[in-house]
């Protein structure tokens, strides 16, 4: 699997119920010092990204423009917008962005930004 398609793969994992609700896959996937800068404004840790993640759905996700950079041969900052239908129904656009660190054989999340568009 080429880098691109290994990122998206990675990226897509935390919409799949199979992943999202097993608190042992989150915890292979999000590294220990990771944090996250939520669409909404609030800050989250490992700890409570994955309980949060636990305790809903995965909703359905459509990415566009989704593009890597590679910082280093084992950090990768990956971009893309997303358009999710939230809890009302509407669709909400978010610029995401998230560095990926190797550790050994394993890529886990580092950092994540959900940022809403101007035009939500």
């Amino acid at each position: 699997m080429d880098k691109i398609n290994l990122m998206k793969s990675l990226e897509m994992s935390f919409f799949d119920n199979s992943i999202r609700l097993s608190g042992d896959k989150l915890n292979e996937l999000i590294a220990d010092d990771f944090t996250e800068y939520g669409r909404s404004g609030k800050t989250f840790n490992k700890q409570e990204i994955i309980s949060m993640l636990l305790n809903n759905d995965a909703p359905r996700v459509k990415l566009e423009n989704f593009q890597i950079k590679n910082l280093s041969v084992d950090v990768t900052i990956v971009n893309y917008l997303s358009y999710i239908e939230n809890e009302n129904g509407k669709i909400e656009k978010t610029l995401r962005t998230s560095i990926w660190k190797l550790y050994g054989e394993n890529w886990k999340i580092f950092f994540h930004q959900g940022t809403p568009t101007l035009n939500d």
